[in-house]
């Protein structure tokens, strides 16, 4: 669901930690195709304590159309493979953890 009610529903809650996803990322920020998606993004961002993304490494380097947040918004990131170094060394800067999933007997991240 989007819009002002949604909106003013999660108003009303405070997290622990918000869990997003996004269409890419860079060591400047995080960007969504979906602009009524990044108004809830940004809003559960706002609520939580702690935001982490999670985003395969594909999306690193990606810029879509919506800015969710700038990169210092977000506490960590979780990905599925290591990525670039010069891109870590870009999000150091942003005080970000990189988190790297390990890979289960399937080839998925578990």
């Amino acid at each position: 669901m989007f819009g002002p009610e949604t909106l003013a529903f999660l108003d009303r809650f405070h997290a622990d930690f918000a869990f997003i996803g996004a269409g890419g990322f860079t060591p400047e920020e995080v960007t969504d195709a979906d602009d009524s998606a990044a108004w809830i993004k940004r809003r559960m961002i706002a609520r939580a304590e702690r935001s982490v993304l999670i985003a395969d490494h594909e999306k690193a380097g990606r810029t879509q159309f919506a800015h969710v947040c700038a990169i210092s918004d977000l506490d960590d990131i979780v990905t599925d493979a290591a990525l670039p170094p010069h891109f870590a060394e870009g999000l150091a800067g942003a005080n970000v953890s990189i988190h790297v999933a390990e890979q289960g007997p399937a080839g998925l991240a578990a």
